[in-house]
């Protein structure tokens, strides 16, 4: 599942075939074992075998709806206006996965939205244990 592994810098990266608005999508992945001292790619082999149980059976569709729909709630809040399905979906549907960082208990999916928020970068934080998302930022780029 994550292929063309390269160890640089303490750091691996590779990327990662995922499917999402019904195509498969090649997403860049760096994975960081947080020991800052990677020697070879078998050291953070279980964190490549955590990535690859949680893309085996994971709705990447309904994470990025789960995103909109905390990202239009975030946009909202201090407006009369109420966020609608609608606008979820329509939020989801722009949504674009550009990398992954995965780390030892975790992974960080980072998106973007090039038709509603092109200047920022939003981020969700999946645990491997429960395979959820646990923190979502919107940041600048």
């Amino acid at each position: 599942m994550v292929k063309d592994l390269k160890l640089e810098n303490d750091l691996v990266t590779g990327s990662i075939d995922l499917l999402f608005h019904n195509s498969i999508n090649n997403i860049k992945i760096t994975i960081d074992d947080e020991s800052g001292n990677i020697k070879n790619i078998e050291q953070i082999q279980s964190i490549i075998n955590n990535i690859s149980n949680v893309f085996e059976d994971f709705n990447l569709d309904m994470l990025l709806l789960s995103i909109a729909k905390e990202v239009n709630e975030a946009c909202y809040e201090q407006s009369d206006y109420q966020p609608t399905e609608s606008d979820d979906y329509e939020l989801a549907n722009d949504l674009k996965i550009t990398d992954i960082h995965a780390y030892k208990k975790d992974m960080v999916i980072i998106t973007y939205s090039p038709s509603f928020l092109p200047d920022m970068d939003i981020s969700c934080q999946i645990i491997y244990k429960n395979k959820k998302m646990e923190n979502l930022e919107i940041n600048d780029k």
